[in-house]
């Protein structure tokens, strides 16, 4: 077994304490139907938009350059955020307007982090999206070594995998994402952040689809281009 950095063993470690110490598995567990948040959404998303709308280190589905652009905070080990792999596809396929900006957000534990990790380095080998998709798929825990199976299934490189896992820019998306969490106070996953609201738990397509509706269009583009 290849031993993560100390860097990353640490942070690991930092991650299962928050998520314990502020019990949002619980909630994203439980939570069936998806709630606004706080009234002051506006004014936390504007404090972190250019972490928040930054792609250089963040996958994307969809339209990479798409002018409607929703952020979904996730953790492979959400059962909500499994059941949200139809809808978000589904979204994306329909509308060639739309980028969903997938920041992962591993709270529950060890094993999310783990996994986290080597999703976001299968973006090296070009694979992330089909790795996401199949993370998501499956219905046992998420751990490190199922990864590493589905991985191998796909046909990525899982040695490479492995090492690339333990590179700097890797830990920088997970720390932004807790950092961004704190910040926008998410109460669990999966949250969204869709124009200048926060909306926590499981949307369906037609949910979606609905919030788009309403939310007003100046609201879902990436604001870091409209100050260019």
């Amino acid at each position: 077994m290849q031993n993560l950095p100390r860097h990353a063993a640490l942070f690991a470690a930092v991650l299962t304490a928050f998520c314990a110490g502020a019990a949002l598995p619980a909630h994203a567990q439980d939570m069936t139907h998806s709630e606004p948040m706080l009234p002051d959404d506006a004014t936390r998303i504007a404090a972190v938009s250019g972490t928040l709308f930054d792609t250089t280190g963040a996958p994307v589905l969809g339209n990479p350059e798409g002018s409607i652009t929703l952020v979904e905070f996730f953790d492979y080990n959400c059962h909500f955020c499994r059941r949200n792999l139809t809808s978000v596809e589904n979204l994306v396929a329909g509308d060639g307007r739309i980028r969903v900006i997938l920041r992962e957000w591993p709270i529950m534990g060890a094993d999310s982090v783990a996994v986290a990790r080597l999703s976001l380095a299968s973006r090296l080998q070009g694979k992330y999206a089909e790795f996401h998709h199949a993370l998501m798929a499956q219905r046992g825990k998420a751990n490190r070594a199922l990864a590493l199976r589905i991985a191998r299934e796909i046909g990525l490189d899982s040695d490479r995998l492995e090492r690339d896992a333990a590179q700097p820019w890797v830990d920088r998306h997970l720390e932004q994402s807790l950092e961004m969490g704190r910040a926008l106070d998410l109460r669990g996953t999966p949250s969204w952040i869709i124009g200048d609201r926060a909306i926590f738990g499981f949307m369906s397509g037609g949910d979606l689809q609905e919030v788009l509706a309403e939310t007003p269009a100046e609201t879902l583009t990436d604001p870091r281009t409209d100050a260019q």
